[in-house]
């Protein structure tokens, strides 16, 4: 499993951070896929970045798909996911059970500087319920997170959350925002490893996108080493 946050100041900013481990659920067994530092967060345009969880194959297919397409924003992925979904459902349907979820999570900011968040479920068996979209108003925050099952530690996490909106300040610039956002969210991250050290990696990739005055967004990503490697004698 992974953990994935999704962090959104409306009409600012949208930051997604991530862990790198990935444990896929055959038949009933945990299994840790060897490579444990591949960044699960795509950047789709300078309008929309997404994070993958669950199976490689269906995210990589659906973000492959929506970029041959052209499509920037999340409307238009929205759009494009209701024509998508049948075939994403035909071609991947024995991946698709209960026993291992996948979601994919687009986070962004459109042209016009309004703010999306959209979640793709494919393991839902109502379209309605596969594919969930909202709008952010203007300086409204919202968080939303992805985590492995049996997390005890989710009232942690909330009240983490709830300092992260409380320190943001109106007097800061969108980037010491996100810089707050960011130190907050390796917090969390690192109690979210240090609860479940087998199933969230203490490495965070995050991405962001920042609304600019010009057309292109700022769009910055990078990776933190959560905790030092302990050093033998």
């Amino acid at each position: 499993m992974t953990l994935i946050v999704t962090f959104n100041i409306g009409g600012g900013a949208s930051v997604i951070t991530t862990d790198t481990r990935r444990i896929m659920n055959f038949f009933g067994k945990e299994i840790e896929i060897k490579d444990n530092k591949k960044n699960k967060i795509k950047k789709i345009s300078d309008y929309t970045i997404a994070a993958v969880g669950g199976f490689e194959q269906i995210g990589d297919f659906v973000i492959k798909e929506i970029k041959r397409e052209g499509i920037q924003d999340i409307l238009g992925i929205r759009l494009y996911l209701n024509r998508l979904d049948a075939e994403v459902q035909k071609r991947y349907r024995r991946l698709i059970s209960k026993d291992e979820r996948t979601q994919i999570i687009f986070v962004g900011i459109s042209r016009n500087g309004i703010s999306n968040v959209l979640y793709y479920l494919p393991n839902e068996e109502r379209l309605e319920k596969r594919i969930i979209f909202s709008i952010l108003e203007e300086g409204v925050c919202l968080v939303n997170y992805a985590r492995p099952e049996e997390f005890e530690i989710d009232n942690v996490i909330n009240e983490i959350v709830i300092e992260i909106k409380k320190g943001i300040q109106s007097h800061m610039s969108t980037e010491e925002k996100i810089e707050f956002i960011l130190q907050g969210l390796g917090y969390m991250h690192l109690v979210a490893h240090e609860h479940k050290p087998d199933k969230i990696s203490d490495l965070m990739c995050y991405a962001a996108i920042i609304k600019a005055d010009f057309p292109e967004n700022i769009f910055i990503e990078g990776t933190v080493k959560l905790k030092e490697e302990e050093k033998s004698e």
